[in-house]
C-alpha cells in the first residue's frame, strides 16, 4: 500500500470520529490505520503524531475529495476558541470533545443509513448497512482487506422486500423502498437539492417516506455540511432539558451550531457510558465481598459514582440507560414537556421520531 505523509494543524481525532454516530462503516485496524469510504472511493488514514498523518491517497484524490470529506477548511480548534463561555456544559463538551470533525458524506449514503439507524443500536446500524453493501454493492480487494463500497440507488433497483427483509430492515423496508424508487425515478435528486436554502432542504427530505425532522436535520449535516441544522435527538434532548433548564442553548451558535450538537451529543453518551462502567465495577467488587454485602455494594456503587465525577470527561449523573442514536426509548415516554427550541435554527424536536443510533 503505497502511503504518504501529510500535516493537519488543526483538530482531527480519527477514533472520536468513527465513534461519533455520524457514520457507521469506518473500520480499525490494529496496527492504528482507520478504512472510511464514501462513494467510490476510500482511504487509510493514521495518526503519526505531531500532526502528521500517513494517508493512501496521492495528493490530487486528497485535495479533490478527502480534504472536503474531513472538512479541512474549517477550523475546529477556532471554533472551541470563539465559541467558548456561551453556556459552561458547552465549554466542557468542547474540551472533552476535542478532535471531532463533522464530515461531508455521500447523501444517497446517509439518506438510506439513517432511515435504516431509526431504533436501532450502533452495532445494528452498522451490521445492516454491512449487509446491504455485501448483497448490492461492488466488492473492492485490498491489500489489506476484501471489503464492499455502499451501492448506489441504481445498483438497489431490483431490490424486492424479501431481499432487504433479510438485511434486518424491518418495519424500515418500505422506506427503503421509498428511497430507491425516488431516487431511480427522478423524483428525489439528491444532488439538485443541495443548492436549496436549509428549510427547503428539510422539507424535500422528508418527502421521502420514513424521513422527519429528525433524520433530515442528520443528513442535512452530515452530508450536505448545513452547520446550522441541529439533530435533536434523545441525548441532545437530555442535555436541553437537564443542563440548561429546558431552554436550547443553540440559538447562541448560529450556523455553528450542528457543530457544537456534535460536541454535546458525543459529550453526553460518553459521560453516561462512563458513570454506567463505573457504577458496575463498584456492584462486582462489593458481589466479590460476601461477608459485607449490603454495605459493600453502597461503599462501591459510591466509590464508583466518585470515580467517575473524579474523570471530568466521564462525569455525569448515571441515571440514564444506555441507548442508540436511533433511541431505544424516546422523550415521549419521559412525562417531560418538550424542551424549548432556539429560534432560527433548522431543529428537530419531534419526540415521538426515533433518534440517531449511537450505542
Amino acid at each position: 500500500m503505497d502511503l504518504r505523509r501529510i500535516c493537519i494543524e488543526d483538530d482531527l481525532d480519527l477514533m472520536k470520529i468513527a465513534d461519533s454516530g455520524q457514520c457507521f462503516r469506518v473500520k480499525r485496524f490494529e496496527d492504528g490505520f482507520f478504512r472510511f469510504a464514501s462513494k467510490d472511493r476510500f482511504i487509510y488514514i493514521r495518526n503519526e503524531g505531531a500532526g502528521e498523518f500517513s494517508v493512501s491517497a496521492g495528493e490530487g484524490e486528497w485535495e479533490g475529495f478527502w480534504r472536503n470529506y474531513f472538512d479541512l477548511d474549517r477550523c475546529y480548534s477556532d471554533i472551541c476558541c470563539g465559541e467558548r463561555n456561551k453556556n459552561c456544559f458547552v465549554d466542557e463538551a468542547m474540551d472533552y470533545g476535542r478532535g471531532l470533525r463533522v464530515l461531508r458524506q455521500d447523501p444517497w449514503e446517509m439518506l438510506l443509513t439513517f432511515i435504516i439507524s431509526q431504533r436501532k443500536s450502533i452495532p445494528a446500524i452498522s451490521g445492516a448497512v454491512e449487509m446491504i453493501s455485501d448483497k448490492y454493492g461492488r466488492h473492492i480487494q485490498t491489500e489489506r482487506e476484501e471489503f464492499c463500497l455502499f451501492p448506489a440507488a441504481a445498483e438497489m433497483a431490483d431490490a424486492t422486500k424479501e431481499d432487504l427483509s433479510a438485511c434486518a430492515l424491518g418495519y424500515r423496508v418500505p422506506y427503503v423502498l421509498d428511497a430507491i424508487s425516488r431516487l431511480n425515478s427522478g423524483e428525489l435528486d439528491l444532488e439538485a437539492i443541495s443548492g436549496l436554502p436549509d428549510e427547503e432542504l428539510l422539507a424535500a427530505l422528508q418527502e421521502v417516506h420514513g424521513v422527519g425532522k429528525k433524520v433530515a436535520n442528520c443528513i442535512a449535516l452530515f452530508a450536505y455540511g448545513r452547520t446550522g441544522c441541529v439533530p435533536v435527538d434523545v441525548w441532545i434532548s437530555r442535555v436541553i432539558e437537564e443542563e440548561c433548564g429546558g431552554d436550547s442553548p443553540f440559538h447562541l451558535f448560529g450556523d455553528k451550531a450542528g457543530i457544537i450538537q456534535q460536541y454535546l451529543f458525543y459529550y453526553e453518551r460518553d459521560r453516561d457510558s462512563g458513570q454506567r462502567k463505573a457504577g458496575s465495577q463498584g456492584r462486582e467488587r462489593a458481589n466479590s465481598n460476601p461477608g459485607n454485602k449490603g454495605s459493600g455494594q453502597r461503599k462501591a456503587g459510591s466509590q464508583g459514582r466518585e470515580k467517575a465525577d473524579s474523570n471530568p470527561g466521564k462525569k455525569g449523573t448515571g441515571r440514564r440507560k444506555a441507548g442508540s442514536r436511533t433511541g431505544e426509548r424516546d422523550s415521549a415516554g419521559s412525562g417531560k414537556p418538550e424542551a424549548k427550541a432556539g429560534k432560527g435554527i433548522a431543529q428537530s424536536q419531534e419526540s415521538r421520531e426515533p433518534d440517531r443510533g449511537k450505542g
